[in-house]
């Protein structure tokens, strides 16, 4: 069984950055989940024996019922850790990250070269930074990756706050997900540990073993239980598969 799952909770995001697994041009559009779906799916999850919760988007902070979703999240006793780019973050966002068993975990690009131009439209990267200062001064955990970081970024490392928890991400080689990749064509792009103790919910409500690998789904939580999607065979065709299609490589 599972003990992380991952709720993809908004299809919507600010940047448009090269790297993301995420179909470039995707919008929130009719049918989507709504917040009493999501809160099923916490609820659930919970009886699963589930310990965290991984909220990512598109940018989930666009979600505005992310404060409640966290706050159901906690009161079910999971851990939640947030991926978000941090460019806009209201006051009650603020107070819903400062709460004990909340992480946050962001990314920048170290290397402009490789990413979208329009990823730092209306100074993204500088709103970023000065909000990573904000999360410090709050005591929230952090987690934060240097994307490409490359030749003559260091002054880009110098100007994080101290204290934070930094992963160095290299150039990675090209893989099947991402803007400009054909979803279409199922799991070419997982890392073969799709579905090991993991799953996802996709922002229209399809489970699959991994964000990243959008094209095989054991079914839907809008219309089957969660618990019934996980255990069902098709879900152990599905992460079968997955791994099998993931064999050859890496992923983000």
């Amino acid at each position: 069984m599972i003990d992380t799952l991952i709720l993809e909770v908004a299809g919507r995001c600010q940047r448009s950055c090269g790297r993301c697994y995420v179909p470039l041009g995707r919008f929130d559009t009719p049918g989507w989940m709504t917040f009493e779906a999501w809160r099923r799916v916490i609820t659930d999850a919970a009886g699963l024996a589930v310990r965290r919760l991984l909220l990512v988007g598109g940018e989930p902070t666009s979600n505005p019922a992310l404060p409640d979703l966290i706050d159901h999240s906690l009161a079910a006793s999971m851990e939640v850790q947030l991926w978000t780019n941090l460019v806009k973050v209201s006051s009650r966002l603020w107070e819903a990250f400062s709460q004990p068993g909340v992480q946050i975990a962001t990314s920048i690009s170290g290397d402009p070269a490789t990413h979208h131009p329009a990823s730092d439209r209306a100074g993204a990267r500088a709103q970023t930074l000065t909000n990573l200062r904000v999360a410090v001064n709050r005591g929230i955990t952090l987690h934060v990756g240097l994307v490409c970081l490359a030749m003559g970024d260091d002054d880009l490392a110098r100007r994080l706050p101290p204290g934070l928890s930094v992963s160095r991400i290299d150039r990675d080689p090209a893989c099947g997900v991402g803007h400009g990749v054909d979803h279409s064509r199922g799991m070419s792009g997982g890392r073969g540990t799709c579905g090991l103790r993991r799953a996802a919910v996709l922002a229209d409500g399809r489970v699959t073993p991994c964000v990243t690998a959008r094209g095989d789904t054991s079914g839907n939580v809008r219309d089957t239980a969660l618990g019934q999607l996980l255990a069902g065979q098709r879900w152990s065709n599905v992460v079968a598969a997955a791994r099998t299609k993931a064999s050859s490589g890496g992923c983000v």
